[in-house]
């Protein structure tokens, strides 16, 4: 639940603004293949963000829907003190999660629409690892359609998602980058090596790398 540290990272704020969700926008998918710098581009978001922000790191063991909710729930009420207590009982009392899962996540949204002072960014990374997790699409898609408008919530993936993408997008309720808006520019580039890196790379060979990598963060 605690975003990574940003070491030796550039600062990119044309992709945090172009992370920016216009009014009422629910969703900010980010969705490339490995090295792109997704996580990067993410926790940015998450340290420049003006209000709360929830960090979630998923993993292999969030294919547990109990651990799933838990984790979220706990990372909301870490965050928005006070908010969260009684989806965490509504949990426990709970004898099916597979089955009662969207009425816990109604109580949460219920109360975020009731207790949140400020604008709220859910960020879930990584999130191609449930990709296999049928209660994870379903918890996630009902989350997103009953969030207060206060509220967004930023997905990285590998893999687009198994929500309804397209029912959003219409709807006007998404902001979507894909690879090749993560791509660094040449003066990114430029800017990595002589201001993070401290190396003065000759012109010729900046514009040779730049082309070589294709402006894969990684490479």
């Amino acid at each position: 639940l605690k975003p990574p540290k940003l070491r030796c990272a550039l600062d990119r704020p044309r992709l945090v603004r172009l992370a920016t969700p216009a009014k009422q926008q629910k969703l900010v998918l980010i969705c490339a293949a490995a090295g792109y710098g997704k996580t990067t581009l993410m926790a940015q978001i998450s340290r420049d963000y003006e209000g709360y922000t929830v960090w979630y790191q998923v993993d292999r063991f969030d294919h547990d829907p109990a651990v799933f909710l838990r984790n979220l729930i706990i990372g909301i009420s870490q965050s928005c003190e006070g908010i969260g207590n009684r989806s965490l009982q509504r949990l426990e009392d709970a004898t099916d999660i597979g089955r009662e899962g969207e009425s816990i996540i109604a109580v949460l949204n219920n109360e975020l629409g009731e207790h949140l002072d400020k604008p709220l960014a859910i960020c879930f990374d990584d999130l191609h690892l449930l990709d296999e997790a049928k209660f994870a699409t379903e918890f996630l898609n009902y989350l997103i359609s009953d969030l207060p408008d206060n509220c967004t919530i930023y997905i990285s993936s590998r893999t687009k998602p198994n929500l309804p993408i397209g029912r959003i997008r219409v709807q006007g309720g998404m902001t979507e980058l894909e690879g090749i808006d993560l791509q660094f520019s040449k003066n990114e580039l430029k800017d990595l090596l002589s201001e993070i890196w401290s190396l003065n790379i000759e012109s010729s060979i900046l514009e040779q790398l730049h082309k070589n990598i294709e402006g894969w963060a990684a490479g």
